[in-house]
């Protein structure tokens, strides 16, 4: 299902908006701090950079 929009949260969820119009709340607090996800422990990085990309939850690390 594609990815249309999403709003990071303070708490390390991102509600994410489907194209279908399904709406859901994923928490991706396990990802932070691990590997490439290192910098998502900087909550302003984590926010600021979340992000769709090809039509998926993403976010921009460089």
């Amino acid at each position: 299902m594609e990815v249309v929009q999403v709003i990071p949260k303070d708490d390390y969820k991102v509600i994410v908006y489907f194209v279908d119009g399904l709406i859901k709340e994923f928490d991706v607090s396990h990802l932070v701090g691990k590997g490439v996800f290192e910098c998502l422990k900087n909550i302003s990085f984590y926010k600021s950079n979340c992000t769709v990309l090809n039509g998926t939850l993403a976010w921009i690390l460089a």
